[in-house]
């Protein structure tokens, strides 16, 4: 009885401690001012034309960052910057692999009601991604249209399974993704005007 006891009472103990560690965790964690390393860091390694900035930063489940309203910019010589805005991007690093020496890579962004998700695991000579898109606007961040040069619409959702390597020649994968809604224009390609272009609900794999 007297064991069982102590038994307990040790266990209480340990509990504690773990609990009033992790609480201390996250009130000390320097969440704001590794965040603005991050920007920083950011900033220097693309020569300014790559920003970010944010309104919050909070520890994200012990291993990772989470930051809020979130506003990446992108800016080439000559060409009018490119703003993407984010409610929440997370990251964090999987503590059950580090284990037996696995890196895993959890991330995620909010944008609107969108979601968008994933999961990379580095490779000795490349990585393995499993990314999951639910409700994603392709208007915002406007990356497709950047890309084409005229406004792209529509709401994205679907996975993509990919594995890529040093060498191209051993990168696969499969996605399947659909495009609800999916719109092109109006715009201007060299000197012609297009209009709207409807392109209804798109299945991509």
């Amino acid at each position: 009885m007297k064991l069982r006891t102590g038994l307990l009472r040790t266990g209480g103990y340990v509990l504690f401690a773990l609990g009033a560690l992790v609480f201390s965790l996250y009130i000390t964690f320097p969440a704001e001012a590794l965040a603005t390393r991050l920007a920083y860091e950011l900033r220097k390694n693309t020569a300014g034309t790559w920003r970010a900035s944010f309104g919050g930063a909070s520890m994200y489940r012990l291993s990772g960052l989470a930051l809020q309203d979130v506003t990446v910019e992108h800016q080439s010589p000559g060409d009018e910057p490119l703003k993407m805005r984010f409610d929440e991007l997370r990251a964090r690093v999987r503590l059950l692999p580090l284990l037996w020496l696995q890196r895993t890579l959890v991330a995620g962004a909010s944008l609107g009601e969108g979601q968008l998700s994933a999961v990379l695991t580095p490779r000795e000579h490349g990585a393995d991604a499993l990314v999951t898109l639910d409700r994603v606007n392709l208007a915002a961040p406007p990356l497709l249209g950047a890309a084409l040069g005229l406004p792209v619409g529509g709401t994205l959702s679907g996975s993509v399974d990919g594995a890529w390597d040093n060498d191209p020649r051993r990168d696969g994968g499969s996605a399947k993704v659909s495009v609800k809604g999916a719109s092109v224009g109006p715009g201007t390609v060299a000197g012609f005007s297009l209009p709207q272009i409807s392109l209804g609900e798109l299945e991509l794999t």
